[in-house]
């Protein structure tokens, strides 16, 4: 029916007419109509996942009102991830594109202090605002990233630093090129710091009876169904969301309390950001023991999670 007579032209039988186009052109349109289902696709691509994620927190939320306020016990149902030290600056920024998924879980990172700095540094935004942005050519995209964080480190290289029982074979300047990878706003941004010394003979053949882990998930859950329902009209379920505002409204110290608060932000030197976490960490002690009120030593404790950056970063 056609006959090609050379480089763009056609010749029809039928309708005995000749074409003359240049092949480029319509290449050209090609890639266009490529690169626009493309966009198209990344759109809607970003909205379903949007849409998943409300979905996911509604569903979550709901889960956790249904289960607590009918008394019944809570299982685990957190998504768990864990990071290799040796994963490069480069793969952790891909993998924040996946931050998404880690939505209401749990990330794990083990031997902080052995990542990269900037590795570290690209926690800061998650933690603090439970958002990611990812920022590419053509558009920047915001995903939700509400993840418990939990890390775990040595003292030092040889890790014996600051230990009641060895002896720390590490320079001062080892120490500070160790430690120095964790920077303070980092630090600021984890609401518990926990020392754990090593366990010695006697504690290991120790026929103590401690609290079991069903009496500690009791007091959990109770303590879990007190914060729903405080915060049933505030669109929060848990002291760890609390805005300044619902803070200051939730936490309500007595005057000697007030007392020791203003003196270990003067002499730790706290930011503002880790009076809230003492304040609202406080709050969750309270709530463990069943008491209404922040009462002291529900405050000493929660000031005494805040003192090993002192400790430590200080050297």
């Amino acid at each position: 029916r056609s006959i090609m007579l050379g480089k763009g032209v056609r010749y029809d039988r039928d309708n005995v007419q000749t074409s003359v186009s240049d092949p480029m052109d319509r290449v050209a349109d090609i890639i266009g109509e490529i690169e626009e289902e493309k966009e198209r696709y990344i759109r809607i691509k970003h909205q379903l996942i949007n849409e998943i994620h409300g979905l996911e927190d509604a569903i979550y939320e709901q889960y956790l009102s249904d289960r607590f306020i009918r008394g019944w016990n809570i299982r685990v149902m957190t998504r768990k991830y864990g990071c290799h030290h040796s994963t490069t600056y480069r793969t952790f920024c891909r993998a924040l594109d996946a931050f998404a998924d880690k939505h209401n879980g749990v990330l794990f990172l083990d031997e902080l202090p052995e990542y990269e700095r900037k590795t570290l540094e690209a926690l800061r935004q998650p933690l603090e605002d439970g958002k990611i942005t990812v920022a590419r050519a053509k558009q920047t995209v915001t995903y939700p990233s509400n993840f418990i964080f939990i890390a775990s480190m040595n003292p030092c290289p040889c890790g014996y630093f600051g230990s009641s029982k060895n002896t720390c074979s590490c320079t001062p300047a080892q120490i500070h090129k160790y430690l120095s990878k964790l920077s303070g706003p980092l630090m600021d941004r984890i609401d518990i710091h926990i020392e754990v010394d090593s366990v010695s003979y006697e504690d290991i053949k120790s026929t103590f009876e401690e609290e079991s882990s069903a009496s500690i998930r009791a007091r959990v859950n109770a303590a879990r169904k007190i914060q729903l329902e405080r915060f049933k009209k505030c669109k929060i379920y848990s002291n760890a969301k609390m805005s300044t505002t619902t803070t200051k409204k939730f936490c309500v110290l007595d005057e000697e309390s007030e007392n020791i608060l203003k003196l270990a932000f003067d002499n730790l030197a706290l930011s503002a950001r880790a009076y809230d976490k003492i304040l609202k960490v406080a709050r969750t002690i309270a709530d463990l023991e069943g008491s209404e009120q922040i009462k002291i030593n529900h405050l000493a404790e929660a000031i005494q999670y805040r003192s090993l950056d002192q400790k430590y970063w200080s050297v």
